[in-house]
């Protein structure tokens, strides 16, 4: 009787020790794994806008609101040129190309309403500078790929850009804080000619300086500004603009630099994760 009732007894010392060890396995792994959870989320995350472009009809509404182009060919998909699937889209804009009174453009454009104060977004595309690009230009100059956020009322806060001419130049993001016309160039990197480029940008949205700030990758690296930062605080909304920011992506330049230019961008997404919008 007493040997059976020890056995009862070491049996319930082990049950124990090995709930104890459980219980603070179980309390570690909660501790820890909600935190990294958040983290680390799916790339199937719902987006709140996505075009690929794999259509042979050339047809951008919807999604895009409305598009910005002096005739039919300026904006079409292109089989030629894929960063994936099927197509991309071709942006071709001649010097004498002035849609809307300002200059040489061709313009995708979301709704007005995408980017509003607070919001947190990613936004992923690619962008072909094809390997003729430098032959297409006459002279040195800048030339506008996206500027995200921007709502019509003075100046977008944030612009990527080609800045160069037929020898060579830099894929550059300019800010302007004051919604001046020359933006500060705040990252400078060299295009890859004939090779697609992705780029990622987070945007904390944000009329306000201190609330407001991007971070970039570029081909899945991430970029570190001028500032010597990997975080780049302004405002990223116009202040006093009356409406939220849009998305806009496009073929942009200073009149002079070419007869025509053409480019191409692929897989235009906005999301809340990082994976759900890389290209």
């Amino acid at each position: 009787m007493r040997r059976v009732f020890f056995s009862v007894v070491l049996l319930a010392l082990i049950f124990a020790t090995v709930l104890i060890i459980t219980q603070s396995s179980v309390f570690d792994w909660l501790s820890v794994r909600p935190e990294e959870s958040k983290q680390v989320q799916p790339p199937t995350a719902p987006l709140a806008f996505s075009d690929t472009f794999d259509r042979k009809a050339d047809n951008f509404i919807p999604p895009w609101s409305r598009l910005v182009r002096a005739a039919p060919d300026r904006i079409t998909t292109s089989s030629t040129h894929i960063r994936k699937g099927t197509h991309s889209a071709m942006l071709t804009v001649l010097d004498s190309d002035n849609p809307n009174g300002w200059g040489a453009r061709a313009d995708l454009i979301g709704k007005d309403d995408m980017f509003c104060e607070g919001d947190d977004y990613y936004v992923g595309y690619s962008l072909l500078l094809p390997s003729d690009f430098l032959g297409q230009l006459t002279s040195n100059g800048w030339l506008m790929v996206a500027e995200d956020g921007y709502s019509g009322y003075s100046m977008p806060p944030f612009a990527y850009y080609f800045i160069g001419g037929p020898s060579g130049g830099k894929f550059e993001l300019h800010a302007r804080p004051n919604g001046h016309i020359i933006g500060n160039p705040i990252l400078s990197v060299d295009p890859t000619y004939g090779k697609w480029m992705d780029v990622v940008t987070y945007y904390k949205f944000s009329a306000d300086s201190s609330v407001g700030f991007i971070e970039v990758w570029i081909n899945g690296e991430r970029q570190t500004f001028t500032t010597g930062q990997e975080r780049y605080r302004q405002n990223t909304l116009e202040p006093g603009a009356p409406e939220c920011g849009k998305l806009m992506h496009n073929s942009f330049r200073g009149a002079g630099m070419a007869d025509t230019v053409t480019i191409y961008q692929d897989e235009i997404k906005v999301g809340q994760t990082y994976s759900a919008v890389a290209p």
